[in-house]
């Protein structure tokens, strides 16, 4: 049955813009008058039909310049009927291919804000076609011919004119619904109550489909009871007809004709013809203007009604964060139906500026592209990201209410704090018995949702499956992109290294999961658009310049911390759940368990770096990038400068000391240069900025590190701190995404390496571990060395990706793609280009780290480094699905399903033996096959 519904979504989907355009096309031939020369007396049918079709080719022609008036009507329309194929059938499927995927309440939306916006676009084009003529000197569109049959045609015109709105909006109802049908929607809990069996889900989808409806035909009732024509004859009967109507009819009627005279007084009569007949506002435009006040009103509400957060401060509790209602679960806005309101203001905004200025032939893009420079040159309305003052001694406290305007101003001196190498040191010392020392770290690449998702199924996966021996050993986690969440919510909710219980594993699992893209979207229909048109008030808005879609999806993910990870406190077995040891409850085996607490909020980094000098937790390493220069920026709670490095603040030039070339040393005189009591020096290069080093009297909230890290292509705006949050802090750089650098987070690893690793060599020295080097382990299926057994001095890095790079498929090497792929065939190679190269750099970089480390360290101390990968993309379970999840942030529950099946894989199951084996321990995973 799936099968069939999602062929049938297909069907629709393609079948629906080639009609829209075909119907559009019959309309430009047959709305005109049968030529006069088609009913010539001729010498033959065939010169007949010649004159006929030369005839009639001349009336289309004539009447093109209708459709370059109708221009943004069209567009917009075939977009909105075309939206399902663009979303199924094209490059974008795995980023928004999910939107037609909603639960009943949310196709109830889609189907009223559709069918609202498909009227909004047909009012449009009705008043370019009735008030074109007036204002463009162009002869009235044919659709009233004198003839018998025009009348026909006709009357066929009037009836799709009245009623074309559901056509405009059924393909995207249509195929939303079969989707939905199809694939089981996410996070409501009154979808799985409806019943198991097709025929109930389609009866609530239809009834769902019919509530949307009656709600778009009561706000179409409201403009017909408001709407009044002022025209002197008219206005007599309209009064006539006021009065016969009753007292509330005629109150309103009497408020909106005042209404019409102001409006025609102060601002329709200068505007030229077309906007006035008889004196008075044309009746066409009074409709239009009282349907846009009443589609204004419905904006503002749903915009107040589904905010994620109080608009008054930064940091309060909205109405319904992350696009549902707090009190009302289930009652949530979908992404669809933001981009339906998108649509709706697009609509509006162009074709009344065409209608404006298509009079004196000035292209409206470039009266808009204008006005939007303009309004950013007068009235700077830049993104800026979250800074608040640190909590350093002799700092205030963060003001709950979000930051002041002096924060982070006063440069305060940091206090004692333990460096990479003490840290990891305390961590080695932890390790009980006389036992080799191990140390772990994970790169994770990014991907989206997907990646989020993937990557804390690896992380709470080896928690729980090999325990304490890997929380303990567990030293940083760098991150990118999509990553950057899971690993937010991993490490954000750990307070100390003993493994967690499962409620608390599975709520970050499904708090990487939870879906963002309602956030985002609600955070582009209204917060950016003000920003566009009216950028002024950003500025009236208390914390206004923070507000974009941004840090709507910040909202999102700390809604989705509070009602997960903090939640899981109180489920029922956390204080009783089986350990992978055996061991009941929170806590070692053979001590008293305790009952596992979540931090009220989010940390900040500072907050996480008390908690590190504290317990020694593992490092968070966020990557991203500098729009300005291109520099890797990392987001991380420690300090992350090299040994023999100058301090120095992002783009000032490093001054560091000349590392001697160990392997250039004869070997005599590296043995006499190196004594088996020399202590271990860390290395001193140096390619990198830090967040604390270039800001280091401000604070950073984690959510809004892993949102700067995952700063999606268009999807999250590149941001920087705002001068008033950070008063002398230097340059002000926006930050973009990681994966622009480097989208595995093997350089930031590598950054954490250079500092930790002498550290280790000399520690696992001093403990008296005993091996051969093992060198570097391969990066094979598993990951892991070739099942060789670990070295006793050997670093352990856990590779989490999402899919490899692959060379093109025979499907996309077919020949014959002629001009139109010249045209786009730079951009794709750029796109192509990054995944390629950053695979070959990621892989030289490794090559080259094993060989500057075999000189400079591991040479010196016999200590090797091990590869372990855990990749999505790997072989399926058996009876699992190889499909690509999306890239969006938004996943269906199907998907969210087989991410997790994914840990049942071989190559992951091989991939957690080595880390058991690394770790001298067993694994528990509980797969068919596992150990």
């Amino acid at each position: 049955m799936s099968v069939f519904l999602a062929r049938l979504a297909d069907i629709v989907a393609v079948g629906a813009p080639i009609a829209a355009i075909a119907l559009v096309l019959a309309v430009i031939v047959l709305a005109n008058p049968e030529p006069a020369a088609a009913r010539d007396d001729a010498p033959g049918p065939l010169a007949r039909f010649w004159r006929w079709m030369l005839a009639r080719l001349r009336a289309v022609l004539g009447n093109l310049r209708h459709i370059i008036l109708l221009r943004y009507p069209l567009l917009l329309g075939l977009f909105l009927v075309g939206m399902p194929a663009i979303a199924l059938h094209t490059p974008l499927r795995d980023k928004i291919g999910n939107l037609l995927v909603v639960t009943p309440v949310e196709l109830a939306f889609v189907t009223f804000l559709a069918v609202v916006v498909a009227w909004i676009i047909v009012r449009t084009a009705a008043l370019t076609l009735n008030y074109g003529p007036a204002r463009f000197d162009v002869p009235p569109w044919p659709v009233l011919p004198p003839t018998p049959a025009g009348s026909r045609l006709a009357a066929v015109i009037a009836w799709l004119g009245r009623n074309g709105v559901a056509a405009v909006a059924t393909p995207l109802i249509l195929v939303t619904a079969v989707r939905s049908l199809a694939d089981a929607p996410f996070g409501v809990p009154v979808w799985p109550n409806v019943g198991t069996g097709t025929a109930a889900r389609a009866a609530v989808l239809v009834g769902a489909v019919l509530a949307g409806a009656v709600g778009s035909y009561v706000v179409r009732s409201i403009v017909e009871f408001l709407r009044i024509d002022p025209s002197p004859t008219d206005r007599t009967m309209q009064r006539r007809a006021a009065k016969e109507a009753g007292g509330i009819r005629r109150r309103v009627t009497g408020v909106v004709e005042r209404a019409a005279r102001w409006m025609y007084r102060v601002w329709f009569r200068w505007l030229g013809d077309g906007y006035a007949e008889n004196g008075a506002v044309a009746s066409g435009h009074l409709a239009a203007v009282v349907q846009f006040g009443l589609c204004l009103v419905l904006y503002v509400i749903i915009g107040a009604a589904f905010s994620p957060a109080n608009l008054i401060d930064a940091r309060g509790i909205g109405w319904a964060q992350n696009g549902c209602w707090n009190a009302v679960p289930w009652l949530c806005m979908p992404t669809l139906g933001y981009l339906c309101v998108v649509i709706g203001v697009a609509a509006w905004t162009f074709s009344a500026t065409s209608f404006l200025f298509d009079r004196w032939r000035v292209p409206p893009l470039l009266v808009l592209f204008v006005f939007f420079g303009l309004s950013a040159t007068l009235v700077p309305a830049d993104h800026y990201y979250r800074m608040t003052r640190s909590t350093l001694p002799g700092v205030a406290a963060r003001a709950p209410g979000g930051p002041s305007d002096d924060a982070a101003s006063e440069v305060v001196p940091s206090p004692a704090f333990p460096s990479p190498a003490e840290i990891v040191g305390r961590t080695l010392a932890a390790q009980d018995g006389p036992g080799p020392k191990r140390l772990i770290v994970v790169a994770v690449s990014g991907g989206g949702i997907t990646s989020a998702a993937w990557t804390a199924r690896v992380l709470t996966g080896l928690e729980a499956a090999v325990g304490e021996p890997f929380t303990g050993a567990l030293s940083a986690v760098s991150t990118v992109s999509g990553g950057s969440v899971g690993a937010m919510y991993y490490l954000g909710a750990m307070t100390d290294r003993r493994p967690r219980p499962a409620p608390v594993l599975a709520g970050i699992r499904d708090a990487s999961a939870a879906p963002g893209m309602r956030a985002i979207a609600w955070g582009i229909a209204y917060p950016d658009i003000w920003r566009a048109f009216a950028p002024y008030l950003v500025g009236l808005v208390p914390n206004g310049r923070y507000f974009d879609r941004a840090w709507s999806a910040e909202t999102a993910w700390e809604r989705a911390w509070t009602q997960n990870i903090r939640a899981a406190a109180g489920r029922p077995g956390n204080a009783a759940n089986a350990g992978p040891d055996g061991a009941a409850g929170y806590g070692r085996q053979g001590e008293a368990q305790e009952t596992w607490t979540a931090s009220p909020d989010v940390p900040y980094l500072l907050d996480l770096r008390q908690r590190i000098a504290e317990t020694d937790l593992p490092v968070p390493i966020f990557n991203t990038m500098t729009v300005e220069d291109g520099q890797q920026f990392i987001l991380t709670p420690v300090d992350l400068l090299p040994g023999g490095a100058s301090p120095r603040r992002c783009g000032e030039r490093a001054i560091e000391k000349p590392v001697a070339d160990v392997a250039q040393r004869s070997p005599a005189g590296a043995s006499a240069g190196v004594r088996a009591a020399d202590p271990p020096e860390p290395l001193r290069d140096r390619h990198f900025c830090t967040y604390r080093e270039t800001y280091p009297a401000a604070d950073l909230p984690l959510v809004t590190a892993a949102r700067l890290s995952a700063s999606f292509p268009w999807v999250s705006p590149v941001a920087r701190p705002s001068a008033q949050d950070c008063k002398d802090c230097g340059p002000l750089y926006h930050l973009s995404d990681g994966g622009y650098f480097d989208n595995d987070g093997l350089i930031g690893a590598m950054a954490w390496l250079e500092q930790v690793l002498p550290t280790f060599a000399e520690r696992s020295r001093s403990a008296g571990a005993s091996g051969s080097s093992g060198g570097s382990g391969g990066s094979g299926g598993s990951g892991g060395s070739g099942g060789s057994q670990p070295s006793a001095r050997e670093i352990l890095i856990i590779q989490i990706r999402w899919g490899k790079w692959a060379p093109a498929t025979s499907e996309e090497l077919k020949p014959a793609k002629g001009a139109l792929f010249q045209m786009i065939g730079p951009f794709q190679a750029l796109l192509r280009a990054r995944g390629a190269t950053q695979s070959s750099h990621n892989a030289q970089t490794l090559r080259l780290m094993n060989e500057r480390w075999s000189r400079e360290v591991l040479e010196r101390y016999q200590v090797g480094v091990r590869m372990v990968d855990f990749d999505l993309a790997g072989p399926p379970p058996p009876g699992g699905s190889d499909a690509e999840p999306p890239l969006a942030w938004q996943l269906t529950d199907r998907e969210v399903a087989q991410i997790h099946a994914q840990w049942c894989g071989p190559a992951v199951i091989e991939g957690v033996k080595e880390v058991a084996k690394y770790l001298g321990t067993t694994a528990a995973m509980g797969c068919p096959g596992a150990p």
